[in-house]
């Protein structure tokens, strides 16, 4: 039976983003998956030799290094890899791929849908990777209902060949509080702020929490995550405000101490393909307000307060505290362990065609 080759060049980075940690999550569990419910086909992960994974301790999913002279990692090394072991060609990044029959996660196609957000040359680049998705893969999954019908209409696909497998929110309690950030940022007011996760990114939409903070004298603001200019066009520098306290890139302990003393958490976002940040506020007992934009209302409609991305007048007083239950449903829905067993099945099946 073919094997399922998985590309890990995504994992050799320091920080883990959205990206990588729907693909850390999701390989971690799809190894205890295998190690409880053992299949025929065999799954391998291909990384560059001599570089360091996000993660590496597998038990069933077998670690394949391959010489990588810096060009061309899909495109050559690993599309060679495949043809000559006769394999299944995985990416959980949006990868480019011609390998025919691959699997291909897309978190997001904002840039195949408009340009409003990243560069025009980012676009016409994505626009070239889609085409080459479209054209080779055979399955392509997703994270949410709202970029299927995107993802169908823009590759003109079949509902039948798009997957959606949601995210999970079981990280967020394994790790550990590190209440350091408090004591680099000593003017956040634990129990009395409102915080946000995410880049500085146009589609976050920073803009508007800089409104809301001008609206809101009295009330503090505090913002996490990456805040490269020469990466995203904008810096924390443009929206500077006195209620707003700008922390940078958070580590997983830190953006769970920042989480548990918010007193909500809030995701303004102009495009999303799931919004993970939302649901780690909701698992530790958190209010949480999100846009009405894209995927958003899809996932937390019912246990958020929806707004307009667009409206700064909102009532920061009068937000939905979650239940207990509606947390239990959630987490019920949303869980790494049943995202992984979803992934093992679209192998299975995947290999049983091929085979």
């Amino acid at each position: 039976m073919k094997p399922i080759i998985i590309s890990g060049a995504e994992l050799c980075v320091e920080r883990i983003s959205g990206i990588q940690r729907y693909m850390v999550e999701t390989l971690r569990n799809i190894d205890l998956h295998l190690q409880d419910n053992p299949q025929t086909f065999e799954v391998r992960l291909c990384y560059p030799e001599d570089s360091q994974l996000l993660i590496s301790d597998f038990k069933s999913i077998n670690m394949i290094p391959l010489k990588y002279n810096g060009k061309g990692w899909n495109t050559r090394v690993l599309k060679q890899y495949v043809e000559n072991e006769h394999g299944i060609f995985c990416g959980f990044s949006n990868n480019i791929t011609l390998c025919k029959d691959s699997i291909i996660l897309l978190h997001d196609i904002r840039r195949l849908e408009t340009f409003a957000y990243d560069s025009f040359k980012a676009c016409m680049n994505y626009r070239i990777t889609c085409g080459l998705i479209s054209l080779f893969a055979k399955t392509i999954v997703t994270d949410s209902e709202y970029q299927q019908r995107a993802i169908c209409s823009k590759l003109h696909k079949p509902q039948k060949s798009v997957e959606v497998f949601y995210a999970g929110y079981e990280h967020i309690e394994r790790v550990d509080c590190d209440a350091s950030v408090f004591d680099t940022f000593p003017l956040i007011e634990k129990d009395n702020y409102y915080y946000s996760l995410g880049s500085i990114a146009k589609h976050k939409n920073y803009n508007w929490i800089l409104e809301v903070a001008k609206r809101n004298p009295d009330k503090q603001f505090v913002v996490a995550g990456s805040q490269l200019k020469e990466k995203w066009g904008t810096s924390a520098d443009d929206f500077k405000h006195e209620n707003i306290i700008y922390v940078g890139y958070v580590t997983d302990e830190q953006n769970k101490a920042l989480l548990k003393e918010c007193k909500a958490f809030l995701q303004p976002s102009f495009y999303e393909g799931f919004g993970l940040p939302p649901l780690e506020a909701l698992v530790l007992g958190k209010p949480i307000m999100v846009s009405s934009a894209t995927c958003l209302p899809e996932i937390y409609e019912g246990i958020a307060t929806i707004f307009d991305p667009n409206d700064y007048s909102v009532d920061l007083n009068d937000i939905h505290i979650p239940t207990f239950d509606e947390i239990s449903k959630m987490k019920n829905r949303y869980s790494w362990k049943r995202v992984a067993a979803d992934w093992v099945e679209l192998f299975r099946k995947s290999c049983e065609v091929e085979a």
